[in-house]
């Protein structure tokens, strides 16, 4: 049985978005957009392509079992950064071997754009990770983000900076309106379903972008994707964008691993792939945390996909 998503309100926006969902022999995927305007788009292919030959640093790492892959469920902390007075979510999240992470040229162009920093308030203070936009106004991010009980429960307010890069704001900054998460994470932080959407005051989205969900229907399809990761790494300084590729190494039905380099302040980022029949970036997981053996991400199953589509069409 799926899951309820609850609500935290901070104001209020008129429902007028919606996901169209295709269902193809492989799966669900939703629309992936890259606006007008100007607005540059990365040729991803050609990205993926050059990332793809260079070496990569788990070729050695045997894919773990599909059926009894695990992944470590230790609950966050709050760790002050000290040059920038926020606090970064404490996970243990790892880099393995040589750090691969590059800084993004220009966060501004598509589908970066569609990714930004999400400053949050607890009761312990502020804090900040990343998030990527989904629809015209909903970002999705990690369940952490919105939600610690160690910290006072829901955050007390949240602002979204796509883009965010290099000291610019190519999209500004937007209020959330709203936060969601599903109740196994609010009530007992089970990792499997560390996830949520953050609705937004603005529709930004059709400024900056936004990036498609896709749930694929086969484990061994899932394992075999190299993924991307674009976020806000707090050993970069939290607010510069820096991104990776590289291989999936462990699966299950909630939760998939790889092995990018992670750290704080990057929790919340999506993990895509060009995929899907027009071969377009879609998210397949949220990044949340790691262990020494794998980092790993929620995974965007069918019941996650059906929740997040009801909650952007109101």
């Amino acid at each position: 049985m799926s899951p309820v998503w609850q609500r935290l309100t901070f104001g209020s926006t008129p429902s007028d978005d919606h996901l169209s969902v295709l269902e193809t022999t492989d799966g669900a995927f939703t629309d992936t957009s890259s606006p007008g305007g100007g607005l540059a788009r990365l040729d991803l292919d050609m990205a993926f392509r050059r990332l793809t030959d260079e070496p990569s640093s788990n070729r050695s790492v045997k894919l773990l079992s599909i059926a009894e892959a695990q992944f470590s469920d230790a609950l966050p902390g709050l760790t002050e950064d000290p040059e920038t007075g926020l606090y970064l979510m404490d996970r243990p999240e790892n880099q393995f071997g040589e750090d691969d992470r590059q800084p993004v040229p220009d966060a501004s162009v598509w589908p970066f754009s569609t990714i930004g920093r999400l400053l949050f308030e607890f009761s312990a203070g502020p804090a900040t990770g990343s998030g990527t936009l989904i629809s015209r106004r909903h970002v999705v991010t990690a369940g952490h983000n919105v939600s610690t009980l160690k910290y006072g429960g829901w955050v007390k307010s949240i602002v979204f900076q796509p883009g965010a890069s290099r000291g610019a704001l190519p999209f500004g900054t937007i209020a959330g309106s709203a936060c969601y998460a599903p109740e196994p994470w609010l009530m007992r932080e089970d990792s499997n379903f560390d996830i949520a959407v953050v609705r937004l005051a603005e529709p930004v989205g059709e400024k900056a972008g936004f990036m498609g969900l896709a749930a694929l229907d086969d484990d061994e399809v899932l394992a075999a994707l190299k993924v991307a990761m674009t976020g806000y790494p707090g050993d970069k300084g939290g607010t510069d964008q820096y991104y990776q590729l590289d291989d999936v190494n462990a699966v299950n039905m909630y939760r998939f691993g790889y092995r990018h380099d992670t750290w704080r302040g990057q929790s919340g980022t999506s993990m895509y792939a060009p995929i899907g029949p027009d071969g377009a970036p879609r998210i397949v997981g949220v990044h949340t945390t790691g262990n020494l053996v794998t980092n790993a991400a929620t995974r965007i199953n069918r019941d996650v996909l059906s929740a997040i589509t009801k909650i952007v069409a109101g």
